[in-house]
């Protein structure tokens, strides 16, 4: 969907995404869901609009256990990581088609930045511990 994806993203650009999806399905449900319903109910003649309903990618991010819950979760657990929070994440979503996969943490962008090589000072900030 819209996701605008960076070398490095953050917690701040997940939520300006969340918040453009969330805007997306809003103008989803009023202008196609609702309309073409309003045209059905009545009768009117016209021609069905197909449009990609996003509403998966939205419940990822803020259903009853999604993204924000999990974190939240660990953000609470005493010596809460990254590296469990990424772990939650890959057993929760492994099958979400709007889950892509592998999530990276610190330690793993900035391994993948020096060619595989672990852990170690530099490369991007530090996250909160575990990473």
């Amino acid at each position: 969907f819209g996701f605008e994806v960076f070398d490095k993203n953050s917690l701040e650009q997940l939520f300006i995404n969340y918040a453009n999806e969330l805007l997306h399905q809003l103008f989803i449900d009023d202008m196609f869901k609702h309309e073409q319903k309003v045209y059905r109910d009545e009768q009117i003649g016209w021609e069905a609009v197909d449009y990609t309903d996003n509403s998966g990618c939205v419940a990822l991010i803020d259903g009853r256990v999604g993204v924000l819950t999990l974190l939240d979760e660990e953000c609470v657990v005493p010596k809460g990581t990254d590296q469990a929070f990424k772990q939650k994440l890959e057993q929760r979503f492994a099958g979400n088609d709007y889950f892509l996969g592998e999530v990276a943490t610190m330690k793993t962008m900035r391994a993948s930045r020096r060619g595989g090589r672990g852990g170690g000072s530099g490369g991007g900030g530090g996250g909160r511990g575990g990473g």
